[in-house]
């Protein structure tokens, strides 16, 4: 999945967990993407796909019963590429990031701040918040009295606590398919001494290196910034696989200048 998977589960937002975290609006219709308050108010129109009674687009897309707005507020990022600027676009999914520049502005504003990056069917919306609110045309927003925190990467630590440790760092280097993936990440988990070296190995599998360049963004050096560059050179500007191997090399930067 070119968008990835959560970077952190600490959303102290009720509303955001239950919508956006766990994908609510998966495969949704978005109608219009207002920037205001000079650029730092966000507004999103879209019809909510999982509650139409069946999968017919021209029929419920435009039903006021499944009318939602998402509003993001004090936005200190907003980066917003699509190629069919002026359609409804399709809400694939959204990815809140741990990203060097989030760091940095919950640094200077002393403030807690979320990076979502919102994966639409011909590009992708990136920001930067503090403040989320969402609105429903007509009818009430539901909210469950618990909403239990369940985490991808937590996820992968119960997949293999009862394997081998040499037969994970196998799978990481030799494995098929996501199974890699999976046995990667579960390495960076642990700590493990051999994942740098296996992540910089599997930058060249492509079923693993969304994977890999993550992990070398989180523990990786300047050293490794070379083959994370020569990435880029493979991937189309402006994309939102670009913004993630950008992701990596500013978390390392960053982390570089920090301990100076």
């Amino acid at each position: 999945m070119l968008n990835y998977e959560h970077e952190t589960k600490v959303i102290n937002d009720r509303y955001l967990k239950q919508y956006i975290f766990y994908d609510y609006f998966h495969d949704s219709i978005i109608h219009n993407i207002n920037i205001y308050s000079n650029g730092r108010a966000l507004a999103i129109e879209l019809s909510c796909e999982r509650e139409w009674p069946e999968s017919e687009r021209k029929k419920y897309m435009f039903d006021t019963k499944y009318q939602y707005t998402l509003i993001f507020e004090d936005c200190r990022h907003i980066e917003y590429q699509r190629d069919n600027v002026g359609k409804p676009a399709e809400y694939i999914n959204g990815r809140f990031k741990d990203t060097a520049k989030l760091r940095q502005i919950i640094v200077r504003t002393r403030k807690k701040h979320y990076h979502l990056r919102i994966q639409l069917a011909d590009g992708f919306l990136d920001l930067i918040f503090s403040k989320f609110s969402i609105e429903k045309l007509e009818g009430k927003i539901d909210l469950p009295a618990r909403i239990e925190a369940r985490w991808y990467f937590d996820w992968v630590l119960k997949k293999f606590e009862n394997d081998n440790i040499e037969e994970i760092r196998r799978i990481a280097e030799f494995g098929e398919l996501s199974i890699k993936a999976y046995a990667l990440e579960y390495l960076w988990r642990v700590q493990d001494n051999m994942c740098y070296d296996l992540a910089i190995k599997a930058l060249s599998d492509k079923d693993a290196w969304i994977s890999a360049t993550f992990i070398i963004g989180e523990i990786g050096d300047l050293a490794a910034i070379p083959y994370l560059a020569n990435l880029l050179n493979n991937v189309e500007y402006d994309s939102l696989t670009c913004r993630h191997i950008n992701d990596a090399i500013d978390k390392i930067i960053l982390d570089k200048k920090s301990s100076i």
